[in-house]
């Protein structure tokens, strides 16, 4: 009876080709575009999710979108989510009332904790 060997080089170049594969299957499942609802607030143009994430607004096909009219007012954009925190969107955003008041610094204490 005849036994077959892999030489040890067949083998690292199968796992190294498996891990290609793996490696290829997870990067297109992250550069999907994912439909998404962003609600948060604009200052300075910028728009900050809820969960504390810096958006960039584009239209497509048209490039980023100036939020400088939207200061200080809490906005609603839906539209599909791509890498890099770029939301691409096809019409104007919902105003849902001004942006909360961000909390008072804390104050230090003094002596005892």
């Amino acid at each position: 009876m005849r036994t077959w060997r892999v030489p040890p080089a067949g083998v690292g170049g199968m796992v190294m080709l498996c891990l290609f594969i793996a490696g290829l299957a997870w990067q297109a499942h992250a550069s999907k575009p994912v439909a998404r609802t962003i609600v948060g607030c604009v200052t300075d143009a910028q728009l900050t999710s809820e969960g504390g994430y810096e958006i960039t607004v584009v239209r497509n096909g048209m490039g980023r979108i100036d939020l400088g009219r939207w200061n200080g007012l809490r906005i609603r954009f839906d539209g599909m989510l791509l890498p890099g925190d770029r939301l691409m969107v096809r019409s104007d955003p919902v105003v849902l009332g001004p942006c909360p008041e961000p909390p008072p610094p804390a104050r230090e204490r003094k002596g005892r904790p």
